[in-house]
């Protein structure tokens, strides 16, 4: 019976075996080295992408400022140059009004 007894717990000891290798070959196979750099490798592309596409989103609206700031100052050129345009003529017609009021003054009314 002491032999049985043995030869069962070598059975057992060698099924143990297998079923240990099995499940360190899946553990390996799920959480091996190669697998956690294929993970890291994809987590540090994902966020290699994110930076990238937060970097372009940031450029777009600095871009979007920039011609903002440059078409209002445009927008402020023209009312300036209009106004000046606008200005000299009216000293241009007063000066001429000034001047034919004088004409008009020493003509008839002397």
């Amino acid at each position: 019976m002491q032999y049985a007894g043995r030869i069962v717990c070598i059975i057992k000891s060698e099924a143990s075996t297998v079923i240990y290798s099995k499940a360190y070959a899946i553990n390996n196979e799920l959480y091996g080295p190669d697998r956690i750099q294929a993970m890291q490798k994809s987590i540090a592309n994902d966020q290699e992408r994110y930076r990238q596409l937060e970097a372009n989103r940031i450029a777009g609206e600095n871009k979007i400022k920039h011609y903002s700031l440059l078409s209002g100052l445009g927008v402020f050129v023209l009312i300036a140059f209009m106004l000046y345009t606008n200005n000299r003529q009216k000293q241009k017609l007063t000066s001429c009004s000034r001047a034919r009021k004088m004409k008009y003054n020493i003509l008839y009314l002397n």
